[in-house]
């Protein structure tokens, strides 16, 4: 076997086990057993308050409060038995001095030979769901509405630390998918980028923000909320969380999409009929029709129309004979000597949409 490629291969492991380390949103930290700190990444510098330069080479000790020094000994005791420990909730204390609270996954670091040697800590900021249990009066609030909403909270940087179950049903990701990672996740694309810097311009600030949201499910499918985003503060009263609560308006945009279609169908009528003499010849009505029907389409430049009454066929500019994708109405003109016949309406391209059902 090629020691090269073993080389190459090991080294681009390497690089990207880093970049796993260097992107994560949790805090990933390394110690020795004597708690001497060896590796902090970004996400630790963001929920410590410590740069790296700060913390390596230092002990755990600059986070522990006074009375989680027994608590760390007994940690670092347990990893050195080879335990690992998952799902830990603790508290430490930020540069700032602002507690914060974790849940920590700790595992034991081996050398070489199998021997233990230090201890590997993944921590996520919980401190937001901490306050709220904390607090009866938000614990109840969050649970009565997270029966119809859905309801998630971030911490500064817009990172997920919660999720309530409706907001893993709409969404179709599970919990462990969503937390974290940001809202991004769920981008449909549909809002323009000054939409979400109106957004954050106004939360980062201290004012809740409330728009109707175009979201993007797992499954590909879009659907919209109506979206309010309140800035969370701490007792130093700075901004140090999210909470969001959405309500689930799909339905609603859905039957004002179809509502306003149908407006466009009446202005179409209305305007068919108004425009018409009452000795027009339905040579005219029938060239009225088209212009009128075109001009309500949802997409007018790709609609094409065509009458067929009275033996005689009437036609937009744009005919053409193959074309599939359409509706069929049947067509009454009243009057002495006007006739019934048929209607229909293509789309040279393959969209969804509504024609006029009334008759003329």
């Amino acid at each position: 076997m090629d020691s090269s490629f073993n080389l190459n291969s090991e080294l681009a492991l390497q690089e990207q086990s880093a970049a796993i380390i260097e992107s994560s949103p949790n805090a990933i930290v390394t110690e020795t057993l004597d708690g001497v700190i060896v590796s902090w990444n970004p996400a630790a510098e963001k929920i410590f308050g410590y740069t790296a330069a700060d913390a390596i080479g230092q002990t755990m000790a600059m986070l522990l409060p006074p009375d989680r020094l027994e608590e760390h000994a007994q940690i670092l005791s347990r990893i050195g038995s080879g335990e690992k420990i998952e799902k830990y909730e603790t508290v430490r204390m930020r540069k700032d001095g602002e507690a914060v609270y974790i849940s920590v996954i700790l595992s034991p670091l081996k050398d070489g030979t199998g021997k233990i040697v230090g201890v590997s800590k993944i921590a996520r900021d919980i401190t937001h769901m901490k306050e709220i249990e904390v607090d009866p009066r938000s614990a109840v609030y969050l649970q009565a509405v997270g029966e119809l909403a859905l309801v998630s909270i971030t911490d500064r940087r817009g990172i997920i630390t919660l999720a309530n179950p409706k907001f893993c049903e709409v969404s179709g990701y599970s919990m462990e998918e969503l937390i974290g990672r940001d809202h991004s996740i769920l981008n449909s694309g549909a809002h323009p980028k000054a939409f979400w810097i109106e957004m954050w311009a106004a939360v980062a600030n201290g004012i809740s923000w409330h728009r109707e949201v175009c979201n993007r499910r797992k499954n590909g499918e879009l659907y919209w909320v109506d979206s309010t985003i309140v800035p969370l503060k701490n007792k130093l009263g700075k901004i140090d969380g999210y909470l969001s609560v959405r309500v689930d308006i799909t339905k609603r945009k859905h039957q004002e999409e179809i509502l306003r279609e149908r407006l466009k169908e009446t202005v179409c009528l209305y305007e068919i009929r108004r425009n018409m003499l009452p000795t027009a010849t339905v040579d005219c009505i029938c060239q009225q029709i088209i212009v009128e029907l075109t001009r309500a389409m949802q997409f007018p430049e790709l609609t094409v129309v065509k009458i067929e009454i009275n033996d005689k066929q009437y036609v937009s500019a744009n005919y053409i004979s193959d074309l599939a994708n359409g509706l069929s109405s049947e067509i009454k003109i009243n009057g002495d000597d006007f006739g019934s016949g048929k209607l229909q309406v293509f789309y040279l391209q393959n969209e969804f949409f509504y024609c006029p059902r009334s008759k003329i």
